[in-house]
């Protein structure tokens, strides 16, 4: 349900608040509003960034495709504004970062196993 994504982010922004945490960190793109709303108020905020939110939010909203307007809009709602607010980006791929980073204030922690490291 689409109220939970809304809701559940403002309990835990409630409850973060009150923690009064020295660093917030988030990679949930629901908590984007929350992680502006924490540096309006002084705080320090990471967001670590797994994939193309411009892409995927319209499509968790029930939109198939994104076009022209509609992908403008939500890149610049959902990544370019917001991730100027933040303290560091954290990104899985240089890929990711590249497109969509800040240079000054991104950083690629790259956390994938090499396939001869599993066990049989």
């Amino acid at each position: 349900m689409y109220i939970d994504k809304i809701i559940l982010p403002f309990i835990a922004l409630l409850k973060g608040i009150n923690e009064n945490a020295h660093v917030y960190y988030f990679h949930d793109p629901e908590f984007i509003p929350e992680g502006i709303f924490l540096k309006l108020i002084g705080k320090k905020v990471i967001f670590d960034i797994h994939e193309y939110y411009s892409e995927v939010i319209p499509s968790r909203l029930g939109v198939k495709r994104t076009f022209g307007f509609i992908k403008l809009v939500s890149n610049l709602l959902f990544e370019r504004i917001p991730f100027y607010f933040y303290d560091l980006l954290v990104f899985p791929t240089t890929s990711i970062e590249h497109k969509i980073g800040i240079p000054s204030k991104s950083i690629t922690l790259i956390n994938l196993p090499k396939i001869q490291d599993i066990k049989k």
